[in-house]
């Protein structure tokens, strides 16, 4: 039988040099020593706001100015019961904050927080701080990818964006010897600019080459039982409508791509979602979500008011 929804605040503080606080739970309660946004529950009656004062007061001892609804994350919690983890953002406080109920705090660059071990509702929150708005997927011609990459790299950073770019290697057939050497080639070429790369498919190969993370077409997603990579890196998934959206979620994805919002040359003949659909998929889902398909960059602001974190291409970006 479904319990009401156990409704729990979380602040995202950030400081002025875009630092955001985490907290690392102490020994002997639930989820010891992984790292959270401080916060704690709501009581009846309380607004979210309200309860988020009062909670940050008791275990940081800081006043805070006001807070911004954020997010809302669903988990299941089990016997028919849902977590609902309300995060807001506050960018203002009076007081240091202190460990007055957690084991320390830290206070994290976002491109960091993959790093932190978090509990299951806190790492999407984590991934919407961290991960680029610009998601740019390498055509799958292994002899341009080099080339390509190179002058697509010019062009973000002439445009101002290259600091706000992720870059993942897709070559599906590409016989492995082969494809580790592009791999490591790319993995060097995005080392050096400072930006993370995402391999997509092969997770074995991402993690002895370092990738920041691996993506993995809906098909792969549907042949694993559980993350196939490590949770120090982002697992990004692709997804096409709500039930793919919700397996990633239950698997442990960290993002996802929906597609296609728009006819696309990648996909000649597919129906798209169009952004009326992708809106209302974005609605439900837990996971931050790139837009893909027949998108540039362009395109951005109007994912983001259609609530996509980011939006994601190949020839738009190439």
């Amino acid at each position: 039988m479904r319990q009401r929804p156990l409704v729990v605040v979380a602040g995202v503080l950030t400081r002025a040099d875009g630092h955001c606080l985490l907290a690392q739970r102490p020994p002997g309660k639930r989820e010891a020593g992984l790292y959270e946004f401080p916060g704690g529950k709501l009581r009846p009656g309380e607004s979210l706001e309200a309860a988020l004062a009062r909670e940050l007061d008791e275990e940081l001892g800081i006043r805070i100015g006001p807070a911004q609804r954020w997010r809302c994350v669903r988990q299941p919690l089990g016997a028919g019961r849902v977590l609902h983890l309300h995060a807001l953002r506050v960018a203002s406080w009076q007081g240091e904050p202190q460990a007055h109920d957690h084991q320390c705090l830290r206070w994290v660059r976002p491109a960091e927080l993959i790093r932190y071990p978090m509990p299951v509702a806190d790492r999407p929150l984590a991934a919407s701080l961290a991960f680029p708005r610009h998601y740019l997927i390498t055509p799958a011609v292994v002899e341009a990818v080099l080339p390509g990459l190179r002058q697509s790299l010019a062009r973000a950073r002439a445009a101002g964006w290259l600091q706000d770019l992720a870059v993942c290697l897709r070559l599906p057939g590409v016989d492995r010897q082969r494809l580790h050497e592009v791999a490591l080639a790319v993995r060097q070429l995005t080392r050096a600019e400072g930006i993370p790369a995402i391999l997509h498919g092969d997770a074995e190969l991402a993690e002895a080459l370092d990738y920041e993370g691996l993506h993995s077409s809906a098909a792969q997603m549907r042949a694993v039982s559980g993350r196939p990579v490590s949770a120090s890196r982002w697992w990004i998934a692709s997804c096409h409508d709500r039930a793919e959206l919700a397996q990633a979620d239950a698997l442990g994805a960290d993002l996802a791509t929906l597609s296609p919002v728009q006819p696309s040359l990648s996909h000649p003949g597919a129906p798209s979602l169009g952004w009326k659909r992708f809106a209302a998929l974005a609605r439900h889902a837990n996971l931050p979500l790139l837009a893909l398909g027949g998108l540039a960059p362009a395109d951005l602001n109007t994912a983001q008011q259609h609530g996509a974190h980011g939006i994601a291409g190949i020839r738009g970006f190439w």
